[in-house]
């Protein structure tokens, strides 16, 4: 089995932006139930240049991370490295950290992002039930993906 890393990205603080974080919760108790051992689990309010090293000592990355984007529930996309490794003290791009990857240790292991289409950022706890209905969506193409982890081709758009 290849090495995975999930990791949801967000701040449960802001209604639909907590579904990064839900997704790795959710996927940390079926891991566990399942013996998957080599599969880690994680989840922070944003991604940093600490994330390059977690990134290299893998075989397979997946970020998730809630989107304004015009999609229906969820979209599946390849993250590529940025040549320019930008970053602040408050984030880097999940492009940032594969390209920070491949400056410090190599080249990297195929990473994607999942998209998960949110619809309120308000200061709340509480998602929308349109939310939580799309975050079950992308646990089960996950739970299937994970079974037997290999590359997609993408961009995927459900």
């Amino acid at each position: 089995m290849p090495r995975v890393f999930v990791y949801g990205i967000g701040n449960p603080g802001r209604q639909d932006d907590g579904l990064g974080p839900l997704l790795a919760e959710r996927l940390e108790g079926w891991v566990e139930s399942e013996g998957l051992s080599d599969i880690k689990v994680d989840a922070n309010y944003q991604l940093m240049a600490e994330d390059a090293h977690t990134v290299s000592e893998h075989d397979l990355v997946i970020f998730a991370d809630a989107s304004k984007e015009d999609i229906l529930s969820y979209a599946v996309s390849r993250v590529e490295a940025s040549s320019h490794i930008g970053f602040s003290t408050h984030s880097m791009t999940a492009e940032s950290v594969v390209g920070l990857t491949s400056e410090l240790y190599g080249t990297p292991p195929p990473v994607y992002m999942i998209h998960i289409k949110g619809y309120e950022w308000e200061y709340a706890a509480e998602m929308t039930e349109q939310a939580l209905d799309n975050l079950n969506q992308v646990e089960q193409f996950l739970k299937d993906w994970l079974k037997n982890p290999v590359e997609i081709q993408t961009p995927i758009t459900v």
